[in-house]
């Protein structure tokens, strides 16, 4: 298995889809296992190797932009 290399900005963004992801399918839906599978294994990683506060400052910052529609 590879390694790949994200930055900060990457990881958040693909928490937030992952979580909308989740948010939007049924709890048996295959995308939804593997969305949360991968949730559970980036945040592992963003705790071990110290970037939590880092990552949540970008969600955050994501979360107060303008949106011109909210689901």
């Amino acid at each position: 298995m590879g390694a790949m290399r994200m930055g900060n900005k990457h990881l958040s963004d693909t928490i937030q889809v992952c979580r909308y992801v989740i948010e939007n399918t049924d709890n048996l839906h295959s995308k939804n296992i593997l969305a949360r599978g991968i949730v559970k294994r980036i945040e592992k990683f963003i705790h071990q190797t110290g970037r939590l506060k880092t990552v949540n400052n970008f969600i955050k910052q994501d979360q107060q932009t303008a949106v011109l529609f909210k689901d």
